[in-house]
Order: C-alpha cells, then structure tokens, then sequence
C-alpha cells in the first residue's frame, strides 16, 4: 500500500463520521516541503469552517497513526467548481456536465477533449466532443485527468 492509500484509509472514515466526502487525497512535494491536501465536498458544496473542522478533526487522527515519517503541511478544501473526476464513480454521477479531459496518449488524433460527458460503461468513457460535434469513446486506463469545466452563464446543478 503506498502513501496516499495508507493516508486515505485512515482519514476516509473520519470525514465519513463527520459527513463529508473524502473526494481526492495527493501528496506534493519532497521530505523538506510535502504538503498532503486533501478534497472534501458535500452536497450544496463545503464552507471554509467546515473545511476547518475537517483538518482539526483527521489532524489529531494523523498525529495518532503518524503514517507520515516527516513533516508536512496540511490542506484541507473544497473540489471547487472544476472538481477533478478521480473515480469511474464520478463519471456517472457527473454525466450531461461539460467536462475537460486530457489523455495519456492520442485517441482519434488529439489527447484533449471538451463536451457533454455522456457517461461511462465498463471501462468506456463517453464525451459528446464539442468541436468534434459527435460522440467519442476514452478508454477510461487512457485517462491522464479530467475536471467539470466551468461554464458562463449556463446553470448546473452540482449533483
């Protein structure tokens, strides 16, 4: 089990208790400058004092199982309104959302796409290709990264 899984085990429940989702936990930096930030949301989304009381609260459980041999810095946020989709969970959830998605290697000549996420089947992504004007299937392995893509003037509901 590498680093962020450990971290993840350990502080996954206590958002959980606390009713918050543990959406991404990623470690940066190097011994002298890590920094562990973690994502959390809600549904209506997350204020800064509730990510306060997440900090204080998975801080002391850190402290106690100490799963990080140095010092770090603790970050504790919102997804914000282009959360990065890290889970196959979170293409279905988020499907008809405009989404951005970047690919570790070329898929029909590009390895970026922006449109309508359709939704994900298996291990197939699908995304009503904006320029493209039609639909494309990513293979979900091909995936480098993806986030909601912010739009002006158009109303989505967050969930």
């Amino acid at each position: 089990m590498n680093l962020v899984e450990r971290v993840t085990t350990i502080i996954e429940p206590v958002i959980a208790a606390l009713g918050f989702e543990l959406v991404h936990v990623e470690i940066t930096g190097g011994r002298r400058g890590m920094t562990l930030r973690v994502l959390v949301d809600k549904p209506g989304g997350i204020t800064v004092e509730e990510c306060a009381r997440v900090s204080e609260r998975i801080g002391v459980v850190l402290d106690v199982e100490d799963p990080i041999p140095h010092r770090y810095v603790l970050e504790v946020c919102s997804p914000g309104i282009e959360r990065g989709l890290y889970r196959k969970s979170d293409y279905a959830r988020f499907a008809g959302r405009t989404v951005k998605i970047e690919t570790w290697e070329q898929i029909e000549g590009r390895r970026h796409f922006t449109g309508e996420l359709i939704g994900i089947q298996g291990d197939e992504v699908t995304v009503r290709e904006r320029e493209l004007k039609r639909d494309v299937v990513i293979p979900y392995p091909k995936i480098r990264r993806a986030h909601l893509a912010f739009e002006w003037g158009k109303s989505e509901a967050r969930r």
